[in-house]
């Protein structure tokens, strides 16, 4: 039940809603994603040297080698 103070707020200012009405959401639906906790894992690594290259086509290649043996498959953009 609102208090007599609410109730008289009502009746002359139609912003009061917000004063008293606030919505405040209870669980965040956004993901959030902790440092990776594996050694395994190179994540940004130091070592992994990225090389752009341009094929025949123009097509550009980027590569990810770690000591000079590639660490995922090329990838093309066109």
């Amino acid at each position: 039940m609102l208090s007599n103070e609410v109730k008289s707020e009502f009746v002359g200012d139609s912003t009061v809603r917000i004063k008293y009405f606030t919505y405040v959401p209870e669980y965040s639906f956004g993901t959030y994603l902790s440092a990776p906790k594996s050694p395994f894992l190179l994540g940004e690594a130091s070592s992994i040297k990225k090389e752009l290259t341009f094929d025949s086509s123009g097509n550009v290649v980027v590569t990810e080698t770690l000591d000079g043996h590639p660490i995922r498959a090329p990838l093309v953009l066109s």
